[in-house]
């Protein structure tokens, strides 16, 4: 909790402007798994710079942005998850990125009405992180 009253009240940079402060050296041709592999391993990384900032403060106060960050890595994940979606249990495969709907009827841009840990009724998926689109 005191992370996010840092973060609202503009002591502390927001998870995102962390993730900005990450270099990464992705390449926009590698497979999906090589992209997830090196976003885990860059994931270590910005919870280190985060606890250093929470504890000592931003260590400049303006930060160098990387050429590119695990904040781009997280984009190119996010959209390469579009081209053969498999974000609900349908697992449809529809290229979202071509203008396709999935059988949600969602394309490429949507909006979230609400995400939440759901407790549920079904112990064997209990909890599930649910996201409601529009």
């Amino acid at each position: 909790m005191p992370r996010y009253v840092g973060v609202v009240k503009g002591a502390l940079p927001a998870r995102y402007m962390v993730a900005r402060m990450v270099a990464s050296d992705h390449s926009k041709e590698a497979s999906i798994g090589e992209l997830m592999e090196l976003h885990a391993s860059l994931l270590r990384e910005e919870y280190d710079l985060m606890e250093r900032i929470d504890k000592k403060g931003m260590p400049d106060p303006k930060p160098m942005t990387p050429q590119k960050s695990l904040l781009d890595l997280k984009a190119l994940i996010g959209m390469r998850m579009l081209e053969k979606c498999q974000l609900c249990e349908r697992k449809c495969s529809v290229d979202r990125t071509k203008g396709k709907l999935g059988y949600c009827r969602l394309g490429d841009v949507m909006k979230v009405s609400s995400a939440f840990v759901h407790m549920g009724e079904e112990p064997e998926i209990v909890p599930s992180f649910t996201v409601y689109g529009n």
